[in-house]
């Protein structure tokens, strides 16, 4: 009887150490398997997927009445430099009177060509989206003694999410519970971490989706103000849009930073078997990604040589 009886007791314990492990490892396939989504929202968000934009429908009706408000600014603007020439001069010259008419005819064009221009910037930043995608970099895996262990070119998220699930299981696999407990605490933070900073690339990329349709909506009023301070306003006005268009790639290439650094060390823990250091290069990589999303705006405007 008491053979049995402790018989009965040792199972429960292996039953409920090898429940712990499941526990463990549904918890890590739960913070990862939603990673590779968000990377495809966020791809789609900063390709400027029109699903993805609540004011798509909006902007037109918008723009339409500011366009209406711009060509009244755009001709009283004409009026006050009109009266300029007249009180600083003796007489209006012909001459004088031909160049105030081109500029306007120039401000009047922008507000008729000022979207379609905006729409050409978009198209470019969007193909070098598209391009920055599409390209796959080469990675150098190695192992712990510092030897090549192989190269190829960078793996999506997906499978490198997938090859760490097997990571996973394979270290959690015969683990009890006190072997299951020491990745819990080691991995959860940089797991959590690189969720929440994922997330936080995705807000960012909603953000620049929303500057760009604010300007998108807006361009009729800095178009009609062109006869002012010698036209710096709509000129300032295109160059802070382009730099905004131009965030979209820089952001893209951060990812495809944090992809290539996470393939590496995946590739490198496959060699070692060492959980904890793909998940800690990972996230260094997710701080890297963050970092570069967050200067994007700021290199972006120096590459166009605004401050």
């Amino acid at each position: 009887m008491f053979d049995t009886a402790f018989s009965g007791t040792f199972t429960a314990g292996i039953t409920a150490k090898s429940a712990f492990a499941k526990g463990v490892k549904k918890f890590f396939e739960s913070l990862l398997e939603s990673i590779p989504s968000q990377k495809e929202e966020l791809l789609a968000v900063l390709q400027l997927d029109g699903s993805k934009n609540p004011f798509e429908g909006v902007s037109i009706q918008l723009t339409t009445t500011l366009t209406n408000y711009a060509y009244i600014i755009c001709a009283i603007v004409f009026m006050i430099e009109f009266l300029k020439y007249t009180i600083k001069i003796e007489g209006v010259k012909l001459e004088y009177v031909a160049g105030l008419g081109f500029k306007f005819a120039v401000a009047r064009s922008a507000l008729d060509i000022g979207r379609d221009l905006l729409l050409a910037i978009t198209a470019t930043a969007n193909s070098l989206v598209l391009s920055a995608v599409n390209t796959q970099a080469v990675y150098y895996a190695y192992d712990s003694s510092g030897k090549l262990v192989s190269q190829s070119v960078t793996g999506g998220i997906s499978e490198n999410i997938e090859a760490i699930k097997t990571l996973i299981n394979k270290t959690l696999e015969d683990a009890g519970m006190f072997d299951a407990i020491v990745p819990l605490i080691t991995l959860s933070l940089p797991f959590i971490a690189i969720k929440v900073i994922m997330f936080i690339g995705i807000i960012m990329a909603y953000g620049r989706m929303f500057e760009m349709t604010i300007y998108q909506i807006m361009y009729p009023l800095p178009c009609g103000m062109m006869l002012l301070d010698q036209g710096r306003i709509p000129k300032r006005f295109f160059a802070s849009y382009c730099a905004c268009a131009l965030q979209g790639p820089i952001m893209i290439m951060s990812v495809s930073l944090f992809e290539g650094f996470m393939t590496r060390a995946v590739a490198e823990a496959e060699t070692v078997q060492d959980l904890s250091a793909v998940a800690f290069t990972t996230l260094m990589a997710a701080l890297m990604m963050l970092m570069g999303m967050l200067k994007s705006g700021q290199w972006a405007n120096r590459v166009l040589g605004e401050s």
